[in-house]
């Protein structure tokens, strides 16, 4: 931020100019040219190579809706741009890296031919995924290879895209990167044993053979039911997340019950199909507004199904459309590269609009925050063949609950 008074640069998380002493503080606004400065040209161009895996796999994803009638022709448009967009970045990226060698006599070492490599083999792959063409789509792996040997040199130790290349300095870096990724984690395990140990912080202990077992159950008996069970069952999963979930260092209990639920269940089910489909759009808002008003702090001590009057959601059906479909371009757009932001955004909102016992609650996780933790989930889903999805369930938890709070001084009137 800059100083609207004195135009001095105030550092991030101050609220006082420390030049003049004013508060009347504004956001520096940046343009195109400052965002398109060479160190910022290197680094696109450093990582250019793995933007054909994501644009594959984007694809592939939404190849899935593209076969949906009625829907199928906007997922099938919107795929197109975004393929021609990435295709025609990897293309400025490439004519960047060739002017540079052009230009450059470092960029004719081996690490200059490498990036020169990486952004053809990005253009061509790009081209084969627009075009569908097979062998040109295979090309993306000589790409990826090119980039997971810049990334190191080039973004982490900022050598620069020319140069020669050192293949033990590259491996020693992802070792280092690595052991301080177990590391972050591990005291990040210790300051949520910390946390349990406080009366004022907020955490979440469930674990992850706990929530696979419940969802197997879930599942199973719903099943076998042919859904009659589902709303037992979720009440079931409800109460057991709650049950170890602590806001402000007072524990939650959720007092709902699969009876009370039904009901509601057959209501909403019933609207959805007279309806065609579109209430379904009200039925994640009014299961939320219920659930809500069944939770408790556990020192209250309410009794099974009780009814929580000082527990309300007020958020509303178009708000959660807007925010959800805000989302969803922002996954989709940045190739899923933005999910961690996009989940930040949704539980912001949700939790701002959720009261517990007439205190209002509040979300401060960013993305930044939660983009490791999504890596993790994702690629031991992936290699678990999604037995790992339960445990990603709880780390997601620990992480969403970790960053809420009752907010200090607010409370539902």
């Amino acid at each position: 931020m800059i100083c609207k008074t004195c135009g001095y640069p105030v550092p991030d998380g101050m609220s006082r100019c420390a030049n003049c002493g004013g508060e009347d503080l504004a956001e520096e606004k940046l343009s195109l040219k400052d965002l398109l400065t060479a160190e910022n040209l290197e680094m696109i161009a450093a990582v250019i190579g793995a933007v054909p895996v994501a644009l594959m796999a984007a694809s592939g994803i939404m190849g899935i809706f593209c076969e949906i009638k009625f829907i199928g022709l906007f997922f099938r448009i919107i795929r197109a741009l975004i393929q021609i967009l990435v295709t025609l970045c990897a293309a400025g990226t490439a004519g960047y890296v060739g002017f540079l060698m052009y230009r450059e006599r470092e960029m004719t070492k081996p690490g200059g031919i490498a990036a020169m490599a990486a952004a053809v083999f990005a253009l061509l792959s790009c081209i084969g995924i627009l075009a569908d063409v097979g062998f040109l789509k295979a090309l993306c792996v000589l790409s990826l290879i090119c980039t997971l040997e810049m990334i190191p040199r080039v973004i982490i130790n900022k050598k620069g895209l020319g140069g020669n290349i050192d293949l033990a300095a590259d491996i020693a870096v992802y070792q280092s990167y690595f052991k301080a990724a177990r590391q972050a984690q591990t005291d990040e395990q210790l300051r949520q044993a910390n946390m349990a140990q406080r009366s004022d912080t907020s955490y979440f202990d469930g674990k992850g053979f706990e929530c696979l077992g419940y969802t197997l159950a879930a599942s199973i008996l719903s099943c076998v039911t042919f859904g009659i069970a589902f709303p037992w069952m979720w009440c079931r999963l409800r109460r057991w997340m709650y049950s170890h979930t602590v806001i402000n260092g007072r524990r939650l209990t959720f007092t709902g019950t699969g009876g009370q639920l039904i009901g509601l269940w057959i209501k909403w089910f019933l609207l959805t199909i007279v309806t065609f489909g579109i209430y379904s759009l009200f039925v994640y808002v009014d299961m939320y507004k219920w659930e809500t008003k069944h939770l408790f702090f556990e020192d209250e001590h309410p009794v099974n199904g009780q009814v929580n009057t000082g527990s309300v959601f007020d958020g509303n059906t178009l708000q959660f459309v807007g925010t959800e479909l805000l989302c969803g371009l922002l996954i989709v757009f940045t190739l899923g590269i933005g999910t961690p932001w996009a989940v930040a955004m949704m539980e912001k909102w949700k939790m701002r609009h959720t009261v517990i016992s007439g205190l209002k609650l509040d979300f401060d996780g960013t993305g930044l925050q939660f983009l490791w933790q999504c890596i993790v989930i994702f690629c031991l889903t992936l290699v678990t063949f999604g037995i790992y999805s339960s445990w990603g369930i709880v780390r997601m938890n620990k992480w969403i609950f970790g960053h809420t709070f009752a907010a200090a001084g607010r409370s539902y009137d």
